[in-house]
């Protein structure tokens, strides 16, 4: 009995450990140790996503920022870096590239190693920072001739707005080769737009640059200070000044709409003419700006019809070119468009007959208005020492008016000359305003 429980217990626990194995095999724990020393790093990089195809390979990586291009092995003082910035980082091994899609990362970084497919990388369409001097004229930052190298026996400095010290040594055993660092010959350079922030520094003469910013539509940052192990604090300084311009771009400020009301627009009229009974009007908009120079700033806008010219007359959202005139209507009777009236009899008086005195006649003319402005006419008339003015208001455009006019024929015997006229500001034609008829009066 004792022996079946033990065999029992013994296929328990052989169970238990085959299934531990076979759960841990699904995963490879890279640690620290397989990068470098001094810094605490483990990446989890599960086997079946390291295997599958190109459009699984990046599902679950579209939050990392950084792309890191590599033969095998982090560099430990860049990782602390982008640590420090918060910064999500993904290995890409060199034989991996052509099967990432690199476009899902926010940037790329190019360490200084070889690279088999340094070719499949087209740095040109993404942002990256290139710590590397072996591929200039592929990552398009140089002629043939490439990325250029200094080292010296003494510790490479550099012209930052005053001279710094690139590495903490001049070397890494006295009597070994200087440490290195690469810069852009400016003989060798091929993009021009660019911004230098470190160069090399060689007594009074500048041959070229350590650290350089391109600021295209995809950033890019040229590293040089390669030996990282050795940096001075101002080397890494200029490495995060470097990161942090490539990755300007993806960083999310609080952003100030309007400062002013000017910074949401011009005031001003927009649109076309409207017509209207008093003219012509157009839309006026007007820009104000809000809450000013805090991050609460936004502009509004308000429209209104404003009169921009005022006429009587208009089409086409344009005044029409005004015309005043007026003229007494000839054909209206037989004395040049003039009619008499007898109050007592009803009849109109005979071109030869004569007139009484102390008759009452109705005087009357029709006059017509042939400009396109409604008119105040002013009617006068004169008989002797008898005369009237009476003014009549807003006779519109192509019509006529008749004006009558009733007096006391209280003149003395003789001949007289009966003057009408109709007179309005600026007529264009006043020589067919006045009409006269010849009378006699009699007692």
């Amino acid at each position: 009995m004792k022996k079946e429980i033990f065999e029992t217990k013994g296929e328990i626990a052989l169970i238990l450990v085959v299934t531990l194995v076979l759960v841990l095999s699904s995963f490879v724990i890279i640690s620290a140790d397989g990068f470098g020393e001094g810094i605490n790093l483990n990446l989890t990089i599960n086997d079946s996503q390291m295997n599958s195809s190109n459009n699984n390979s990046q599902s679950q990586n579209f939050n990392l920022t950084v792309g890191y291009i590599t033969k095998k092995k982090v560099n430990p003082q860049v990782m602390s870096v982008f640590n420090e910035m918060n910064m999500g980082v993904e290995l890409i091994k060199d034989e991996d590239i052509p099967s990432k899609n690199l476009n899902s990362y926010n940037i790329l970084f190019i360490d200084d190693v070889v690279l088999k497919n340094a070719d499949k990388i087209y740095a040109q369409n993404h942002k990256v920072i290139i710590m590397n001097k072996r591929y200039g004229k592929e990552f398009g930052l140089t002629d043939r001739d490439g990325i250029s190298q200094l080292s010296s026996n003494s510790e490479l400095r550099l012209m930052k707005n005053s001279v710094i010290q690139a590495y903490q040594k001049s070397s890494v055993k006295i009597g070994k080769l200087g440490i290195p660092y690469y810069y852009l010959d400016n003989q060798n350079k091929l993009n021009k737009n660019m911004t230098s922030i470190a160069s090399v520094y060689n007594g009074n003469q500048n041959t070229g640059d350590v650290v350089v910013l391109f600021n295209e539509e995809n950033k890019k940052c040229f590293f040089g200070i390669a030996q990282t192990q050795y940096w001075t604090n101002d080397a890494r300084e200029l490495f995060k000044e470097c990161v942090m311009f490539v990755n300007q771009a993806n960083i999310q400020t609080p952003t100030i709409a309007c400062s002013q009301n000017s910074d949401c627009g011009v005031d001003g009229f927009i649109g076309e003419g409207m017509c209207m009974t008093d003219g012509v009007y157009k839309d006026h908009k007007t820009y104000a700006c809000n809450n000013p120079g805090t991050t609460e700033s936004y502009c509004i806008t308000e429209t209104t019809h404003t009169l921009v010219e005022s006429c009587s007359s208009c089409s086409n959202g344009m005044c029409n070119t005004q015309t005043h005139d007026v003229s007494i209507v000839e054909n209206f009777s037989e004395r040049n468009g003039i009619k008499i009236l007898n109050t007592e009899t009803g009849e109109e008086p005979m071109l030869n007959e004569s007139l009484l005195c102390n008759q009452d006649y109705v005087i009357s003319y029709r006059i017509v208005n042939k400009g396109n402005v409604a008119e105040n006419i002013t009617f006068s008339g004169m008989i002797g020492d008898l005369n009237w003015t009476q003014v009549v208001e807003n006779i519109i455009p192509n019509n006529e008016f008749l004006f009558t006019k009733t007096i006391n024929m209280s003149l003395v015997f003789g001949n007289y000359s009966l003057d009408v006229m109709s007179s309005i500001e600026g007529d264009s034609n006043p020589s067919d305003n006045e009409e006269s008829t010849e009378i006699t009066v009699i007692c």
